[in-house]
């Protein structure tokens, strides 16, 4: 993954990209234990690439291959992923039916095994230089307790030597942190539970949508949660993100912030 610089200020409860010698010891420090009156000591959370909360998996949590071998299952070419992925992510179908380039067949049995879910704020809360900052309340899945996330609208506006304006989105990729360093408001809650991947990309469609008409030019993976703890969940969500069936964002205006945890 190819990062650029931190494109803004920090958001409240997130973390700078890169942390000065003695922040990172002490993040490596404490990843090994979570913050007092967790319990046991810290282990790598499971992948979250599917939500086993419902009953119906949602659609967005898929990758390319994944739906690629659900289509072969299914008696359908391959290459119908990428169609059905693009309508999902690229045209934001609001449900199956509306996949007007798909048999309607394929779109019978697309509703019958998924749903398609959409992730929406709750909260957005303006402050005065027009950054905003978007609340979301998440379900309970896996028998954890319900949860709720934070986004981030970063505007950059009358930048020096004529630089052009930024619109930075950060997201979360984990509810609560289980990391514990000392500098994050969020190690206070601890580790709640991993994202699903339609719920760190549904960000990015929440975001844009509120951005509207301006375009999100940067995002940031700096939000809640340490995202190399969430891997599988984030590199699926990252594949959607950069595919020019997804949202077709340069991987150059895309930045994965960690402490220093290898996958």
């Amino acid at each position: 993954m190819r990062s650029t610089a931190r494109t803004g200020p920090i958001p409240p409860g997130g973390r700078s990209a890169s942390s000065s010698p003695g922040s990172s010891s002490r993040a490596r420090r404490s990843a090994d234990r979570l913050r007092p009156g967790r319990g046991a000591s810290w282990r790598r959370p499971p992948s979250c690439a599917r939500d086993s909360s419902s009953v119906s998996p949602d659609i967005k949590n898929l990758s390319r291959a994944e739906l690629e071998r659900w289509c072969m299952d299914a008696g359908e070419p391959p290459y119908r992923a990428a169609q059905i992925l693009a309508w999902v992510h690229r045209k934001g179908a609001a449900d199956f039916a509306a996949m007007s380039s798909l048999p309607r067949a394929l779109r019978a049995r697309l509703a019958e095994a998924f749903t398609l879910g959409r992730l929406e704020p709750a909260v957005v809360a303006e402050a005065r230089d027009g950054t905003r900052k978007l609340l979301f309340r998440l379900p309970p899945a896996d028998g954890k307790r319900p949860a709720a996330i934070e986004s981030v609208l970063i505007p950059q506006v009358d930048r020096p030597t004529g630089a052009r304006d930024r619109l930075t989105l950060c997201i979360s990729t984990q509810a609560g942190c289980g990391m514990g360093c000392g500098f994050c408001a969020t190690a206070a809650m601890g580790l709640v539970r991993n994202l699903f991947p339609a719920e760190i990309v549904g960000q990015v469609s929440a975001g844009g949508a509120l951005a509207a008409p301006r375009p999100l030019t940067n995002i940031v993976l700096m939000g809640m949660g340490e995202p190399l703890a969430n891997y599988d969940a984030v590199r699926t969500a990252l594949e959607i993100l950069t595919a020019e069936w997804g949202y077709a964002i340069s991987p150059r205006r895309i930045t994965v912030s960690t402490v220093g945890l290898a996958p």
